[in-house]
């Protein structure tokens, strides 16, 4: 079912049936959604790529989800609590990446299998 929502921009009104992705204003291209707009620098491109992601104390397995000139979307199988604010060493040899990033938000979903967890990591 579609929803109207209103522009933060330019106010007018549209309708939409994903109300939670950031989606381009039919009359003035503003990014936003149902939490407001979008606040990212870069556009992100939907990449899914493996890797190990070292944590410190462990190794995980880890795939990227979106990536940005500034920024990576990653997915970890299972719960971790990482903390926003952690430095993390990225390595992703598939896209070049071999740098510090830091947690910028963390998110734990619960999955038909367990739970998933996705962090926003900007690149430093």
């Amino acid at each position: 079912m579609a929803e109207q929502i209103i522009c933060p921009q330019c106010k007018k009104e549209s309708f939409t049936a994903a109300p939670y992705a950031y989606l381009p204003c039919p009359h003035c291209g503003q990014f936003f959604s149902i939490h407001g707009v979008d606040k990212r620098q870069h556009p992100r491109v939907h990449r899914e790529v493996t890797f190990s992601l070292n944590l410190g104390n462990e190794t995980t397995p880890a795939k990227t989800i979106d990536i940005s000139r500034s920024g990576i979307g990653v997915s970890l199988e299972g719960p971790y609590n990482i903390a926003v604010g952690k430095i993390l060493n990225i390595y992703v040899p598939e896209l070049g990446i071999d740098s510090r990033a830091e947690v910028m938000w963390r998110k734990t979903l619960k999955t038909d299998v367990g739970a998933e967890t996705r962090l926003g990591v900007k690149i430093l």
